[in-house]
């Protein structure tokens, strides 16, 4: 226990002067041991999650690769029905669009 203000003054400037020593080295203590558990964690993604994840990729574009070859014919027939139907339906709209500008006009 101090016995004057000056001791007492000397004993909290030694408490002071020390903290950021000791927080220094927990800090340095928790960063190895958050590194170590980083890496562990790193290796597992790599190890295991990283490969399934790869291979379920290549599975599923695999699979839609051939979905789509399959179906481009059905869609390329549709396309063309749809395109011939349209060059039919253009004449009708055109001539309902003059009608209307005809009788606005009138």
């Amino acid at each position: 226990m101090p016995q004057t203000m000056d001791e007492a003054k000397n004993i909290g400037e030694k408490a002071l002067t020390g903290f950021p020593g000791i927080f220094r080295g927990l800090w340095q203590e928790a960063m190895i041991i958050w590194s170590a558990i980083w890496q562990k964690i790193k290796s597992f993604w790599f190890r295991y999650i990283d490969s399934l994840i790869i291979s379920s990729r290549e599975r599923i574009k695999s699979f839609l690769t051939r979905e789509v070859e399959k179906r481009k014919p059905a869609v390329e027939e549709e396309f063309q029905k749809d395109k011939q139907e349209f060059k039919q339906e253009i004449p009708d709209i055109s001539k309902n669009l003059w009608q209307r500008i005809k009788d606005l006009i009138k």
